[in-house]
């Protein structure tokens, strides 16, 4: 799901995600105590409108069409290509919460997380560009949360041409929405 996805595209994974969420707080409710928390915590996005917002895939899609400009990767496979992530809003998650049952929301926050380098107190690292930095940094974090998807449907091979290209257009601030503050969500829930 990305701002460049069809409405039914964003429906089918909005779907989706409350039916694994439902299912997995129905699995959890099953394992814990009268009484037991749980906190979770994920990807979030900041408002309902989820055409609004920008989790990095649109850099991912572009380093992939540079390989395949290249003839490095083939059309094709990135044409078949999708990343299953959804990234609910906080009252989404309040609703499925409400209507599986099994739970009582405790608290729920939407926090900022911070991936710019610029507003660390240690700053003695920042010695080089700090757009250069902050590009390998978002590079880093995306293939941490991407790698084994990528890999097993290109194969490991372009893995690290992939992310050199990707932290090279993250690092371009004209060509990327990393400087917007991302979002996750905690949510703490005590079976009833």
């Amino acid at each position: 799901m990305a701002g460049s996805s069809p409405p039914n595209v964003v429906e089918a994974y909005a779907q989706q995600f409350q039916k694994d969420f439902i299912n997995f707080l129905s699995l959890r409710s099953k394992e814990i105590l009268p009484q037991g928390r749980m906190v979770l915590t994920f990807t979030a996005r900041k408002n309902p409108n989820p055409s609004n917002e920008d989790y990095g895939l649109e850099l991912v899609a572009e380093s992939l069409l540079e390989l395949v400009a290249e003839g490095v990767v083939k059309e094709a496979d990135v044409d078949s290509f999708n990343i299953p992530l959804y990234a609910p809003c906080k009252e989404e998650v309040a609703e499925i919460v409400e209507k599986e049952g099994s739970f009582g929301i405790k608290e729920l926050q939407v926090f900022v997380v911070d991936t710019d380098p610029r507003n660390r107190d240690d700053k003695k690292h920042l010695d080089f560009n700090i757009y250069t930095q902050m590009g390998k940094n978002y590079a880093n974090t995306m293939r941490a949360v991407l790698e084994s998807i990528l890999c097993s449907h290109f194969g490991d091979a372009i893995l690290d041409e992939l992310f050199k290209r990707f932290a090279t257009n993250a690092a371009d601030p004209l060509r990327n929405s990393m400087l917007q503050k991302k979002v996750n969500v905690v949510v703490s829930l005590a079976k009833k």
